[in-house]
């Protein structure tokens, strides 16, 4: 396994402070989290059996958990060598960020009328706790502060199934978004990209909040793109 950094040990509360609720929920989060972050690259091959014993559980609950890791294709199975992490793929992020676009637009279009000045002001707190927390070398922080801005806005859609599906890619991309951290622009250049998408978001104008967010999204998806076909490292994004 990676020796890097090890998941955080299976007997201590995630990060939102609570105790997986079973075995197989154990594993699942664990070994989730540890892909999310990078512990477990693009490639890597996961052994049931070292899975199991660094979560103290039988095989019986890791092949479950990989079951569900592989609905939400972090995972994928090869014939003949058991389950590795999915490798990442230019079509892939594309055809995320294709998803992406359609939902994010529609929960801007939901959120019309109903954010709140409050709302606006804890999307400024935000976007300027992402700078600050990349500027410091922060990533953890940083990505934390940036999906927490985009919610500030989902979150007001009064639509649970829309939000739960956003989250759900947002989690997907986060490897892509991880990966891009060595190519990370500027803090001033991020800052700016989502102080137009606020501005337009708090201004009433639906149509120019959704062009501001669809050129948000693209500008992101090409700068990866572009980044990783001109990166020479084992993971650069594959065709």
């Amino acid at each position: 396994m990676p020796t890097s950094r090890r998941p955080a040990h299976p007997g201590q509360p995630d990060s939102d402070g609570t105790l997986p609720a079973s075995a197989v929920e154990r594993v699942y989060r664990h070994t989730r989290t540890a892909i999310l972050m990078g512990d477990y690259p693009p490639g890597f091959s996961l052994r049931m059996s070292e899975l199991a014993r660094l979560n103290g559980v039988s095989t019986i609950p890791v092949r479950e958990a990989m079951r569900r890791l592989e609905a939400e294709r972090l995972v994928e199975s090869v014939a003949n060598k058991g389950v590795r992490v999915a490798r990442l793929s230019s079509t892939d992020l594309a055809d995320a960020y294709q998803l992406r676009t359609i939902l994010e637009a529609e929960a801007v279009r939901l959120t019309a009328g109903r954010l709140t000045d409050a709302d606006r002001e804890r999307a400024i707190r935000l976007r300027d706790e992402m700078g600050e927390r990349f500027a410091a070398g922060d990533e953890a922080g940083a990505h934390a502060a940036h999906r927490a801005l985009h919610f500030v806005v989902y979150e007001r859609t009064n639509s649970p199934w829309l939000v739960h599906t956003i989250s759900t890619l947002w989690d997907h991309t986060e490897r892509y978004r991880r990966l891009g951290m060595k190519w990370l622009q500027q803090p001033e250049a991020q800052a700016a990209q989502h102080d137009e998408v606020i501005d337009t978001l708090f201004s009433g104008d639906v149509d120019a909040a959704v062009e501001a967010l669809r050129a948000h999204f693209e500008t992101s998806r090409r700068f990866l793109n572009q980044q990783a076909e001109s990166d020479a490292s084992d993971h650069a994004l594959a065709d």
